[in-house]
């Protein structure tokens, strides 16, 4: 039996899950650098940057991407990244109107970070809907993290680290 079965968190990352019943087990290579990356174990990024690229979704370095701006629209492109916002005035991620991961019966999701030093990170949808615990949308936490997962056309959940 898998041990991270109904964890949200993790189900969204690595999964996009939304049929618990198709649930297929995950190995140990697959689960360590997520579960490092939603703040299980305190990492630094050169160290989960190893992890992923030793064998974890997508396989590459790459896959923490600093986000400098003060706003940032989505794109298929940063599906599987985890986006670390470092903005002293904050950033506000947009999440457009038919964003997709690019492939075929996969959902979008990615992760959001707030790096040290950041302002607050603010989601919101453009001709989407974004739904969270409470309709919180903001990180004020320094190095929080948040999941954005497609939920189906024109909706998304965000989960983890609102304030």
């Amino acid at each position: 039996m898998n041990p991270w079965r109904g964890d949200p968190i993790l189900d969204g990352m690595l999964n996009n899950v939304r049929d618990m019943e198709d649930y297929t087990p995950l190995t140990g290579a697959e689960i360590i650098p997520i579960f490092a990356a939603v703040g299980s174990k305190v990492v630094g990024k050169s160290t989960l940057n190893n992890l992923l690229s030793a064998g974890g979704p997508g396989g590459t370095a790459s896959q923490i991407v600093t986000v400098a701006a003060a706003n940032r629209t989505l794109t298929s492109a940063d599906h599987n990244k985890i986006l670390d916002c470092t903005s002293p005035t904050g950033c506000t991620v947009v999440v457009p109107a038919g964003l997709t991961s690019g492939a075929a019966g996969i959902a979008f999701t990615c992760g959001l970070s707030k790096g040290a030093g950041a302002g607050n990170v603010i989601v919101g949808g453009s001709g989407v809907a974004v739904n969270a615990p409470g309709n919180l949308l903001t990180m004020s936490n320094t190095y929080g993290m948040m999941t954005l997962t497609q939920w189906n056309d024109g909706t998304f959940r965000l989960f983890g680290g609102v304030t």
